[in-house]
Protein backbone atom coordinates (compact mmCIF):
# COMPACT_ATOMS: atom_id res chain seq x y z
CA UNK A 1 0.00 0.00 0.00
CA UNK A 2 1.50 3.26 -1.06
CA UNK A 3 1.69 6.62 1.03
CA UNK A 4 -1.52 8.52 1.13
CA UNK A 5 -1.10 11.26 -1.64
CA UNK A 6 -1.17 13.86 1.27
CA UNK A 7 1.75 12.55 2.70
CA UNK A 8 3.36 11.54 -0.27
CA UNK A 9 6.45 13.83 -1.61
CA UNK A 10 6.13 14.75 -5.34
CA UNK A 11 10.52 14.91 -5.96
CA UNK A 12 13.34 13.86 -3.59
CA UNK A 13 16.09 16.05 -3.64
CA UNK A 14 19.30 14.87 -6.08
CA UNK A 15 23.17 16.37 -5.72
CA UNK A 16 24.94 15.55 -8.92
CA UNK A 17 28.54 16.79 -6.24
CA UNK A 18 27.79 14.75 -4.17
CA UNK A 19 26.73 11.97 -6.79
CA UNK A 20 29.78 12.19 -8.14
CA UNK A 21 32.59 12.18 -4.98
CA UNK A 22 30.51 9.60 -3.80
CA UNK A 23 32.00 5.59 -4.74
CA UNK A 24 28.55 5.36 -6.55
CA UNK A 25 30.63 6.96 -9.58
CA UNK A 26 33.17 4.42 -9.51
CA UNK A 27 30.76 1.64 -10.70
CA UNK A 28 29.62 0.86 -13.70
CA UNK A 29 27.23 2.87 -15.74
CA UNK A 30 24.65 0.26 -15.53
CA UNK A 31 24.75 -0.21 -11.71
CA UNK A 32 24.56 3.47 -11.25
CA UNK A 33 21.53 3.42 -13.31
CA UNK A 34 20.15 0.42 -11.34
CA UNK A 35 20.59 2.10 -8.61
CA UNK A 36 19.22 5.41 -9.41
CA UNK A 37 16.19 3.14 -10.35
CA UNK A 38 16.26 2.09 -7.08
CA UNK A 39 15.90 5.27 -5.73
CA UNK A 40 12.70 5.85 -7.10
CA UNK A 41 11.66 2.74 -5.99
CA UNK A 42 12.66 3.81 -2.42
CA UNK A 43 10.73 7.16 -3.16
CA UNK A 44 7.63 5.57 -3.93
CA UNK A 45 7.91 2.92 -0.54
CA UNK A 46 5.09 3.16 2.18
CA UNK A 47 8.24 4.02 4.75
CA UNK A 48 10.31 6.27 2.62
CA UNK A 49 13.60 5.61 1.17
CA UNK A 50 13.50 1.55 2.08
CA UNK A 51 12.79 -1.17 -0.86
CA UNK A 52 9.59 -2.33 0.57
CA UNK A 53 5.60 -2.66 -0.72
CA UNK A 54 2.66 -3.16 2.16
CA UNK A 55 5.13 -3.77 4.51
CA UNK A 56 7.72 -6.48 3.57
CA UNK A 57 10.55 -6.50 1.92
CA UNK A 58 10.69 -6.61 -1.98
CA UNK A 59 12.07 -9.83 -3.36
CA UNK A 60 14.75 -9.61 -5.93
CA UNK A 61 12.88 -10.74 -8.39
CA UNK A 62 10.25 -7.69 -8.12
CA UNK A 63 12.90 -5.54 -7.88
CA UNK A 64 14.72 -6.52 -10.98
CA UNK A 65 11.38 -6.30 -12.64
CA UNK A 66 10.60 -2.49 -11.48
CA UNK A 67 14.28 -1.34 -12.41
CA UNK A 68 13.48 -3.07 -15.77
CA UNK A 69 16.29 -5.62 -16.25
CA UNK A 70 16.37 -9.49 -15.47
CA UNK A 71 17.48 -11.51 -12.14
CA UNK A 72 20.17 -12.20 -14.43
CA UNK A 73 21.55 -8.09 -15.02
CA UNK A 74 19.86 -7.06 -11.13
CA UNK A 75 22.35 -9.83 -8.92
CA UNK A 76 25.78 -8.98 -10.56
CA UNK A 77 25.07 -5.07 -10.43
CA UNK A 78 23.68 -5.12 -6.92
CA UNK A 79 26.76 -7.06 -5.90
CA UNK A 80 28.87 -4.30 -7.38
CA UNK A 81 26.69 -1.86 -5.81
CA UNK A 82 27.07 -3.86 -2.70
CA UNK A 83 31.29 -3.97 -3.08
CA UNK A 84 31.15 -0.05 -3.59
CA UNK A 85 29.12 0.10 -0.32
CA UNK A 86 26.18 2.02 -2.03
CA UNK A 87 23.01 0.43 -0.57
CA UNK A 88 22.43 -0.37 3.22
CA UNK A 89 20.06 -3.52 4.94
CA UNK A 90 18.33 -3.35 7.55
CA UNK A 91 18.82 -6.84 10.12
CA UNK A 92 15.72 -7.91 7.87
CA UNK A 93 17.60 -7.52 4.91
CA UNK A 94 15.42 -4.77 3.68
CA UNK A 95 17.72 -2.81 1.17
CA UNK A 96 17.92 1.18 1.41
CA UNK A 97 19.04 4.38 0.76
CA UNK A 98 21.30 5.84 3.78
CA UNK A 99 20.93 9.20 2.06
CA UNK A 100 17.34 9.40 1.81
CA UNK A 101 16.51 8.32 4.91
CA UNK A 102 18.34 10.65 7.16
CA UNK A 103 16.98 13.29 4.53
CA UNK A 104 13.32 11.96 5.64
CA UNK A 105 14.78 11.98 9.43
CA UNK A 106 15.73 15.52 8.81
CA UNK A 107 12.22 16.81 7.36
CA UNK A 108 10.16 15.10 10.07
CA UNK A 109 12.80 16.80 12.72
CA UNK A 110 12.04 20.02 11.18
CA UNK A 111 8.21 19.47 10.43
CA UNK A 112 8.12 18.95 14.73
CA UNK A 113 10.02 22.47 15.22
CA UNK A 114 7.51 24.64 13.10
CA UNK A 115 4.58 22.73 14.70
CA UNK A 116 6.31 23.80 17.90
CA UNK A 117 7.04 27.60 16.60
CA UNK A 118 3.60 27.76 15.53
CA UNK A 119 2.25 26.82 19.00
CA UNK A 120 4.05 28.89 20.72
CA UNK A 121 3.01 31.43 18.36
CA UNK A 122 -0.47 30.61 19.04
CA UNK A 123 -0.25 30.82 22.73
CA UNK A 124 1.85 34.41 22.85
CA UNK A 125 -0.97 35.66 20.03
CA UNK A 126 -4.23 34.14 22.74
CA UNK A 127 -2.11 35.68 26.10
CA UNK A 128 -1.98 39.39 24.39
CA UNK A 129 -5.86 38.98 24.05
CA UNK A 130 -6.24 38.11 27.57
CA UNK A 131 -4.55 41.23 28.08
CA UNK A 132 -7.03 44.26 28.48
CA UNK A 133 -5.64 47.65 27.58
CA UNK A 134 -5.30 50.28 30.44
CA UNK A 135 -8.06 52.56 28.85
CA UNK A 136 -10.14 49.53 29.98
CA UNK A 137 -9.61 49.68 33.57
CA UNK A 138 -12.31 52.15 35.31
CA UNK A 139 -11.93 53.96 39.00
CA UNK A 140 -11.74 57.28 40.69
CA UNK A 141 -9.75 59.69 39.90
CA UNK A 142 -6.40 59.84 42.92
CA UNK A 143 -6.22 63.57 42.40
CA UNK A 144 -9.51 63.56 44.16
CA UNK A 145 -8.14 61.55 47.50
CA UNK A 146 -5.27 64.22 47.55
CA UNK A 147 -7.64 66.75 48.13
CA UNK A 148 -9.24 67.35 51.80
CA UNK A 149 -10.49 71.06 51.33
CA UNK A 150 -14.12 70.93 51.57
CA UNK A 151 -14.65 74.18 49.06
CA UNK A 152 -11.61 73.44 46.58
CA UNK A 153 -13.10 69.42 46.40
CA UNK A 154 -13.76 69.27 42.32
CA UNK A 155 -15.34 66.48 41.02
CA UNK A 156 -13.24 63.49 38.87
CA UNK A 157 -12.86 63.87 35.49
CA UNK A 158 -14.00 60.84 33.77
CA UNK A 159 -10.56 61.25 31.60
CA UNK A 160 -7.77 61.37 34.97
CA UNK A 161 -8.63 57.38 36.66
CA UNK A 162 -6.70 56.09 39.16
CA UNK A 163 -5.35 52.81 38.05
CA UNK A 164 -5.66 49.24 39.81
CA UNK A 165 -2.02 48.41 40.91
CA UNK A 166 -3.24 45.00 40.06
CA UNK A 167 -3.93 46.02 36.67
CA UNK A 168 -0.52 47.15 36.11
CA UNK A 169 1.67 45.15 33.85
CA UNK A 170 5.38 46.54 35.14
Amino acid sequence: KARSTMSKLPAFQFYPGDWLQDSISGCSLAAQGLWLRMMFIAHNSDRYGYLMLDGKPLSPEAVARRCGCSLEQYLPLLAELDEASIPSRTKAGVIFSRRMVRDAEKRAENRMYQSNHRNTLKLKENSKNDVRPMSDVSSTSSSSSLNTSTKNKQKPSRDKREVDPRHVLF
